[in-house]
């Protein structure tokens, strides 16, 4: 079965960033000086924007934010980021209709949480977060 088409355009714009960021790449080894760190301004910037939508996808397709990224608390990304490009890509899901996100959801997300959807009374379905399990104690 075909991914949704918001995670076809979401996908489609990465390989775009990464074409972007080779280009740059070669760009930078070529140049001198002042332009050679405006470029890498320029690449660092596209990584850190790649770097929102890689996460976005991987949020959308179920995959838990521990295992797309590890992160440093120093490095975490910005929810409301997350959630514009979230909102932008999510389209009908054949297995559970459109799916609404809200910053909530997404921060518990980015926290490591982990949920399930459950259907409601009128059939629409929601995300309840809930956080991750502790690892089971070995030896005891």
């Amino acid at each position: 079965m075909s991914k949704p088409i918001g995670l076809q355009v979401l996908k489609a714009k990465i390989r775009g960033f990464q074409a972007s960021g080779s280009t740059i790449s070669s760009r930078i080894t070529k140049s001198e000086k002042d332009r050679k760190n405006r470029l890498w301004n320029e690449k660092r910037a596209l990584g850190v924007h790649c770097r929102a939508h890689l996460v976005a996808y991987g949020l959308l397709r179920g995959v838990p934010y521990d295992q797309i990224e590890k992160c440093a608390p120093n490095n975490k990304l910005n929810p409301q980021v997350v959630l514009d490009i979230m909102l932008a890509h999510n389209g009908w899901d054949p297995k559970r209709g459109y799916i609404k996100y809200d910053l909530d959801t997404v921060k518990g997300l980015l926290e490591g949480k982990v949920g399930k959807w459950v259907k409601q009374a009128n059939g629409m379905p929601v995300w309840q977060l809930e956080s991750p399990q502790a690892a089971p104690e070995v030896g005891v």
